[in-house]
């Protein structure tokens, strides 16, 4: 975690340090309080048992048990707040930082798989909780250890460095061993939470197929089984830090008596006694309760490796610095596109100028959307050339190419929000007039009227796609890339949207790619041919 935070620079250093000072008063005046208590009552019923009590002045000493209560109070409290403020930072360093080197690394329009998900939701959480649940508690139980041992030091040195030996021991060496031994079972356990969470959202999405095929019951089991063993590997994981924790609360009962006896064999005062004995069992005791929680550095640490493998600078996905200033004329020139490790897609050549429609057609599966995607400079080429304006693909900086290209998916996604919203995501500016034309050119302007205010998810799956072409219209890209835009379309619809972006291409001089789903072909690969559509 802390190789984490040096590589984002350190966030809230400052704040943490304080955070750690206040974990560290908190510890000592909480020990303090009761070594203090102790001291009292002994010192008080040694007084009394003496005949002495009426001179013994319980003013100072109960004083300061009040103020060590009260201060205790107040520096825990101030150690929250300060902790959570610090930790806050730090995921607002990590969590952007995180999603753009994955949004740089994902390759295509597709959604971010459910290991990636994971790595935001899961790892980051378990990072930012090490901070408040490991590193703060530590700091706090080292300070208590050491005015522990320095109230015993009163007592016997020698006694002293023994109950320090048998902290290191108990309360150190005992939770590293479990520590190293616990992090292949964190490495484990969060790839099983990951496929949970899959498991999970594959059969909420597809709750509905599920039924009508009979199997919604199966599936349900299915992820409720690997529920039950997320769980039982989660109770496997604490199970030996909570055998540790009643081993180490032993070890501070018999420290506690270690002083009570050395301090009768040696005729030591017994208030003085009594303050080191409490302290003592009261380091142990902290030190206990922490072991509880010691799991979470186990996540937290194999959280952290992850994260600082994602975040390398290497990782990210390359590109030149090189800015494109149109992107037509766009030319591929036996352009070959890799697909996972094996699998590639082309060679595929084609020129798209000005005013150009460009059609790409074959079997479902042969690539024509991964053609897109590399079009978009969404994903790297294998082989060939590929070009806009004359600059090559390889030495463009992806996000200019994207400025001046836009991409309407098979299936659009839409965020929550009002359809007005949703169309001019692209655009803030967009007037009422551009997003009216946009809707008139997919013949959605009649069905839309009057429902800008609705959410997206109220229209139809091919209501949603027509929207997604409509939105990516009122960008007023140069080049508009279009996945299957007329899927599902009865003939005549179909015909009316061909002929109104034909349209828009000319009067804007723009271009369009786009592709269709050709079942009679038997050719495997991704055919080519210029559209002549009339407007």
């Amino acid at each position: 975690m802390i190789a984490l935070w040096n590589s984002l620079g350190q966030p809230a250093a400052r704040t943490f340090a304080l955070a750690l000072l206040l974990s560290a008063l908190s510890a000592v005046l909480g020990i303090a309080l009761l070594g203090l208590s102790g001291w009292f009552l002994a010192a008080a019923a040694a007084a009394g048992a003496s005949g002495a009590g009426h001179a013994f002045n319980h003013l100072y000493p109960s004083t300061g048990v009040r103020t060590f209560a009260v201060g205790r109070v107040l520096s825990r409290y101030a150690e929250q707040l300060v902790g959570h403020e610090a930790t806050l930072k730090v995921s607002s360093a990590i969590r952007p930082l995180v999603f753009e080197r994955l949004a740089r690394t994902q390759r295509g329009m597709a959604s971010l798989p459910a290991g990636d998900l994971a790595l935001i939701v899961d790892d980051v959480s378990s990072v930012e909780a090490g901070f408040l649940r490991v590193v703060s508690p530590a700091v706090g139980v080292t300070a208590a250890a050491l005015v522990a041992i320095g109230w015993v030091a009163a007592v016997s040195p020698i006694v002293a460095f023994s109950v320090f030996i048998l902290f290191l021991v108990v309360c150190v060496g005992l939770p590293l061993i479990l520590l190293n031994r616990a992090r292949a079972a964190s490495e484990w356990l969060s790839s099983e939470q990951g496929m949970l969470r899959s498991d999970v959202s594959s059969v909420v999405e597809n709750a509905i197929e599920l039924e009508i095929s009979g199997v919604l019951g199966a599936a349900m089991m299915r992820a409720n089984d690997r529920l039950k063993s997320v769980q039982e590997a989660q109770d496997r994981l604490q199970n030996p830090f909570r055998n540790a924790a009643a081993l180490i609360g032993m070890a501070g009962g018999l420290a506690a008596l270690l002083v009570v006896v050395s301090a009768i064999v040696l005729q030591v005062d017994g208030a003085v006694a009594a303050g080191a004995a409490l302290a003592t069992l009261a380091a142990f005791e902290a030190a206990s309760s922490s072991t509880r929680i010691l799991d979470a550095h186990a996540r937290a640490s194999a959280s952290s490796d992850r994260l600082m493998m994602r975040l390398r600078p290497d990782v990210a996905a390359k590109g030149g610095d090189a800015v494109v200033t149109t992107a037509l004329p766009l030319r591929l020139d036996a352009v070959r596109v890799t697909v996972g490790e094996t699998g590639g897609v082309g060679p595929v050549s084609l020129t798209c100028d000005v005013g150009d429609l460009v059609e790409l057609s074959g079997r479902s599966g042969v690539g024509k959307t991964t053609i897109l995607e590399a079009v978009a400079a969404l994903r790297p080429i294998q082989a060939g050339s590929l070009s806009y304006g004359g600059v090559e693909q390889v030495d463009v900086r992806p996000a200019s190419v994207l400025a001046r290209v836009a991409v309407a998916p098979q299936f659009p996604a839409f965020l929550p929000g009002s359809l007005r919203e949703q169309l001019a995501y692209g655009r803030p500016d967009a007037s009422d007039q551009d997003i009216a034309a946009a809707l008139a050119a997919v013949c959605l302007d009649l069905v839309v009227a009057g429902r800008q205010s609705e959410d997206a998810a109220a229209f139809s799956g091919g209501e949603r796609r027509r929207l997604g072409i409509a939105r990516a219209l009122i960008v007023d890209p140069e080049l508009l890339l279009l996945d299957e835009p007329f899927a599902g379309l009865e003939a005549g619809l179909a015909e009316r949207i061909r002929a109104n972006l034909a349209r828009w291409t000319l009067e804007r001089r723009r271009a369009i790619i786009f592709t269709s789903h050709e079942t009679g072909t038997d050719w495997a690969g991704v055919a080519v041919r210029h559209a002549g559509w009339s407007g």
